[in-house]
């Protein structure tokens, strides 16, 4: 149980915060239904771009080249 206060603020209980992965700085929603508030955790909106580039090298080897010296197949002109 939790008590609304002067401001319309509610302390979530940690169980609730856990159970949604909830941590400073997450956005939720709410939506009512019926007599029911329903709240959801809202996914961040750069969750794939921020990984963007991530393994990208600059300068290195192409993904073809490791692949062809993984499998044994280097030809010595591509280096």
């Amino acid at each position: 149980m939790a008590t609304v206060t002067r401001k319309g603020q509610v302390t979530l209980p940690k169980a609730v915060r856990t159970a949604l992965g909830l941590q400073a700085g997450s956005q939720v929603t709410f939506t009512i239904q019926e007599d029911r508030v329903v709240l959801e955790k809202v996914p961040p909106t750069d969750a794939i771009r921020r990984w963007r580039g991530y393994l990208k090298t600059e300068g290195g080897p192409s993904t073809d080249d490791m692949l062809a010296e993984l499998r044994g197949d280097v030809d010595e002109d591509r280096r």
